[in-house]
């Protein structure tokens, strides 16, 4: 019996090794794809796809390695690149689409659609728009185009508590009724940073959200989120500069009429620490609730107003006035006019949970 079992348990450990140095093989023969990049070519049906991928080497370590090529699609262009490596290149890890700006003001929608293509895409990849050549950050270290962009997103999808610019809200928004996508502005610096957001309408991106503006479209654009705010001395009549950290909020928004001309009312309820540099001589009451409320409430409505001018609806508005209406009153094709001409008004409850 004894001799039985030990036969049992030295198979069982061949088994395991068998199978470890099987899977080590499989890991060994395939590139995981985490960067795709595309841009415009001369010829209007082509683009010029680059992947970014780690290849193994022998010591168990990776190197960043890259490939580049013209196609009409990324079905091309992968079948390519599979060609030009031993490696079985593999998409199911994508992090990062970087986008160049060229191709998000006129066929954005085609290209991600074009990608989706293939079966195994990730639909939490993150699309990035850059204002240069997307294929610049193929020479650029594994690091700063995978990682670094990879964990820096993912820091501010957890401050925010909410997700950034993935495959899957760009698509769903696009085909959404009443609101536009929108997707983060990549810049290549000494590192990669975040510069913005950009703004969509048709599919077409027509503008920029400036990065210090962005928190006020999230806080708008979503039932529940958090953020933090930085306002500085001029908005504020104390002449100090003040920090809403950790700020919660609660949107709502009423449709209060939908003919001739939409009117709307968006009820925001942020609480939020109060951080302030305030000095010994300045008094506690000098920034009150009543003033950053008040402050908050101006900006926001700036924000709405410069969104109504770019007939950009990335609030949601849309969707809201699309439910109060019969079916055949909407018109989707003239919301963004409507947008533009409605009646749109923000109101700000605050609410400061302590100061520091």
């Amino acid at each position: 019996m004894k001799r039985v079992l030990m036969t049992m348990l030295v198979l069982m450990v061949l088994a395991v090794v068998a199978s470890s140095c099987q899977t080590k093989r499989v890991i060994n023969q395939n590139g995981y794809i985490q960067t795709i990049t595309v841009d415009k070519t001369d010829d209007p049906n082509q683009y010029y796809f680059g992947i970014m991928y780690a290849e193994p080497l022998a010591e168990g370590k990776a190197k960043s390695s890259f490939q580049g090529y013209k196609a009409h699609d990324f079905t091309e262009a992968y079948n390519h690149f599979m060609l030009q490596s031993r490696f079985a290149l593999v998409v199911g890890q994508v992090r990062n689409i970087i986008i160049s700006k060229e191709i998000a003001e006129s066929d954005v929608v085609k290209v991600i659609s074009n990608l989706l293509f293939q079966p195994k895409f990730p639909l939490t990849s993150r699309i990035l728009i850059y204002e240069g050549k997307a294929k610049q950050f193929l020479r650029q270290k594994e690091d700063l185009t995978d990682f670094h962009l990879f964990i820096l997103l993912e820091k501010l999808q957890k401050v925010n508590d909410y997700s950034l610019s993935t495959v899957f809200n760009f698509v769903r928004d696009q085909q959404q009724v009443g609101i536009e996508p929108i997707t983060s502005i990549v810049k290549l610096r000494k590192d990669a940073v975040i510069g913005g957001m950009s703004l969509f309408r048709g599919g077409k991106m027509i503008g920029i959200v400036p990065e210090k503006e962005v928190n006020y479209m999230l806080l708008l654009r979503n039932h529940s989120i958090k953020g933090a705010f930085y306002i500085n001395e001029s908005q504020l009549s104390g002449n100090e500069p003040i920090i809403l950290d950790n700020a919660k909020s609660r949107r709502s928004i009423e449709v209060v009429q939908t003919a001739p001309v939409p009117t709307v009312v968006i009820k925001l309820h942020i609480t939020s620490t109060l951080t302030t540099p305030m000095s010994e001589t300045t008094s506690e009451d000098k920034i009150t609730e009543s003033m950053i409320q008040e402050t908050l409430q101006r900006k926001f409505n700036q924000f709405i107003h410069f969104v109504q001018e770019k007939e950009a609806d990335v609030i949601g508005v849309g969707m809201h006035v699309r439910n109060k209406m019969r079916y055949t009153e909407w018109n989707e094709a003239e919301w963004p006019k409507l947008f533009k001409n409605a009646n749109i008004k923000c109101i700000v409850h605050y609410y400061k949970e302590n100061e520091i």
